[in-house]
């Protein structure tokens, strides 16, 4: 199936690529981008949690061709690498994250 486009999307709903950022911007306060972003994040959480995946299996249902893209976005998402999140310790980092000062 592979990753929606935008102008794809856009053309469905009858609109330009831009009215259809647009739109998105003033009716969700989002961009595509994010929106992708965030798909990605919720399945590399629910895919990395189960154990019979790989990072290389997890990037790849995420539409990456490497790992090194999962890596840096686990980094970015969760403040860890691949291996520490998928051994449980994502919890202690959110906890870590939220914990006031």
């Amino acid at each position: 199936l592979g990753e929606p486009r935008r102008e794809d999307l856009a053309r469905r709903l009858g609109l330009t690529d831009q009215a259809f950022d647009r739109r998105l911007r003033s009716e969700s306060n989002t961009s595509f981008e994010q929106l992708i972003d965030g798909v990605r994040r919720e399945l590399a959480e629910h895919y990395l949690r189960q154990p019979g995946y790989t990072p290389t299996q997890v990037a790849n249902l995420l539409g990456w061709d490497t790992t090194q893209q999962l890596t840096a976005a686990c980094k970015r998402w969760f403040g860890l690498n691949v291996a520490d999140f998928k051994n449980g310790d994502a919890g202690q980092a959110h906890q870590e994250k939220v914990r006031p000062p």
